[in-house]
């Protein structure tokens, strides 16, 4: 279990292990991790915010620090599972989830294997989001 090994070393109870040397010692070293990922997904908006300020603006910014946390317990532990939860719809790898923001509702699309947003704006309404995720994935694989 992933968080007790968290858990056991910001208690105090295990040495960080030598094997280990992206385990923050401290929550600081944590949150410093979380800003970095946030700064990989969308550098724009993170270079100039800390992703403590994002997480006090709304319940969103908290599951986006939820998330995150995610996304650094894969890259630490790759056998590390998450998945969305089953409701919201999926398209072509990437999960569709309305998100409620204070200034309104947007439909963001999420990769389900790194959990990282999709490199596509928020959109107002599903179907432009599923037409801009489509754009966006069509123009990806075309590059590659």
């Amino acid at each position: 279990m992933p968080f007790k090994h968290l858990r056991d070393w910001f208690h105090g109870k295990k040495q960080r292990p030598t094997d280990s040397p992206d385990v923050p010692r401290h929550l600081g070293e944590l949150w410093d991790v979380l800003q970095k990922i946030a700064r990989e997904e969308r550098p724009e908006v993170f270079e100039t915010r800390t992703v403590m300020q994002h997480a006090a603006e709304s319940v969103e910014g908290k599951k986006d620090i939820d998330r995150w946390l995610q996304v650094y317990l894969r890259r630490v532990n790759p056998d590390h599972t998450h998945r969305f939860p089953d409701h919201h719809p999926r398209h072509r790898g990437y999960c569709l989830i309305a998100r409620n923001w204070p200034d309104g509702t947007a439909w963001e699309a999420f990769d389900e294997v790194t959990f990282l947003r999709a490199g596509v704006a928020a959109e107002q309404s599903r179907e432009d989001l599923l037409e801009q995720l489509d754009k966006w994935l069509d123009e990806k694989e075309g590059s590659r």
